[in-house]
């Protein structure tokens, strides 16, 4: 089982660095007092979950912070877990301005900003001896950040795949907001129109073949097909975990699904994974 624990000073990007480590799978605990993370670690083994993957930000906040405890739970859990302790830092300029920008209160609010960061890089200077990674934040903003951190740890999991969502909708009830990428056939035949059609749906063979006998479609999917085989090993890469691809027509009960049934077949012959969602062939 796998444990990060990941601490650095105020302003650093913890919480941005953390929900990154959400977003790819681990079990994330925001401010675990330092003396309860043995049993936390404990209980998650017996959790009905299947946990294999745990990220635990730490700072201090969670009380007095030493090497000799960092030093002892990383030993302590070495038979059974391995742990990674990231220690982000940025510079004194770069967390001043955060702090203005946010206009958040340092946690030694007492003191003056200046102050308050040169006090609390002094507590962390121990920790860089016990430290796997230290990542300095100046050169990242949120986005830049997030990034980094899914590209530094999904080189940890080289089997990961992104999980993607094949979904029909129609525009006349809006596109969806969580489409990552939107692609409008109304411009091919309507079996709308056809009476015997009218009726059916796009997950329907009579409706799949009218569709797809169209050299418009034939067409269209050969370029679009081979623009996917493009893209998404593209997004994979970044370390996108979820990719939602939004395929439109005008009521999303015939043209959409068809092509996104045909999708289908191309995604299995890729061996890419996906779901298939057809949000409004029912209305």
């Amino acid at each position: 089982m796998n444990l990060v624990i990941l601490t650095g000073v105020s302003g650093a990007g913890k919480s941005t660095a953390l929900r990154a480590l959400e977003d790819i799978g681990y079990y994330c605990i925001d401010n675990l007092p330092f003396k309860l993370l043995p049993t936390f670690l404990e209980l998650t083994k017996s959790s009905q979950e299947e946990i294999t993957k745990v990220a635990v930000l730490i700072d201090i906040r969670s009380g007095n912070l030493s090497l000799a405890d960092f030093q002892k739970i990383k030993q302590d859990m070495s038979d059974r877990w391995t742990v990674e302790i990231i220690l982000l830092e940025a510079s004194d300029e770069v967390i001043r301005r955060r702090f203005q920008e946010t206009r958040r209160r340092h946690t030694f609010s007492k003191l003056s900003i200046d102050e308050a960061i040169e006090k609390e890089k002094k507590m962390f200077q121990p920790l860089y001896q016990c430290a796997d990674f230290t990542i300095d934040t100046s050169r990242f903003n949120v986005h830049q950040l997030r990034d980094y951190i899914y590209k530094t740890f999904r080189k940890l999991e080289p089997t990961h795949e992104m999980e993607m969502m094949l979904m029909s909708f129609g525009y006349s009830y809006g596109v969806p907001t969580q489409a990552d990428f939107v692609m409008d056939v109304r411009f091919l035949p309507n079996p709308y129109f056809i009476d015997t059609l009218k009726d059916l749906t796009g997950e329907t063979p009579q409706v799949q073949e009218f569709i797809m006998a169209q050299q418009e479609t034939k067409t269209f999917l050969k370029k679009f097909e081979d623009f996917l085989t493009y893209l998404l090993p593209l997004y994979r890469s970044e370390g996108k975990s979820y990719f939602t691809l939004a395929i439109g027509c005008t009521g999303g009960k015939h043209r959409s699904v068809a092509i996104v049934e045909r999708l289908k077949d191309f995604l299995t012959e890729k061996k890419m994974p996906f779901k298939i969602k057809h949000r409004d062939i029912q209305k």
